[in-house]
């Protein structure tokens, strides 16, 4: 992980940025076009795998929520409050930067949630269960414009 300070509009503050070696890791990738997902319906990535990585952005309906569920764990956007959450951990997401931003890793026994282009963190040790290796994003109280 590399660690950049950058200016914001609240002053100098502390980045996390995944390391860029992790880029020599990948096998294969994916591309799913820009999607509207409706409450009741869910977008499937059409990628499986023990070790997962997700870069995402979606923009998110007056006071919606938008649910990524990787491998089966949930990470939460509550677009009330600005709240990122993800087994148990919260963060607040700064207002006004646009569309959310985010960067999942996911491998056998952790998941990594960079967002805000690096300025939130949630890192999350976890055993996931071999059976859940997709990626879903489904929306709750009003429609999500995902690109994946």
């Amino acid at each position: 992980m590399e660690l950049p300070l950058r200016e914001t509009a609240e002053g100098l503050r502390l980045f996390r940025d995944p390391a860029p070696q992790l880029l020599a890791l990948r096998k294969t990738s994916s591309t799913m076009a820009k999607a509207l997902v409706q409450p009741g319906k869910n977008a499937t990535l059409d990628r499986t795998g023990e070790q997962l990585e997700l870069e995402m952005q979606f923009q998110p309906g007056e006071g919606g929520k938008t649910v990524i569920s990787i491998r089966g764990v949930d990470v939460v956007h509550d677009a009330k409050t600005g709240e990122l959450t993800c087994l148990g951990s919260k963060a607040l997401l700064p207002k006004g930067s646009g569309p959310v931003k985010l960067r999942i890793f996911a491998d056998r026994t952790s998941i990594e949630i960079f967002a805000a282009d690096g300025l939130v963190y949630i890192p999350s040790a976890i055993l996931f269960k071999k059976e859940n290796q997709g990626i879903t994003v489904s929306s709750l109280e009003g429609d999500t414009q995902v690109t994946l």
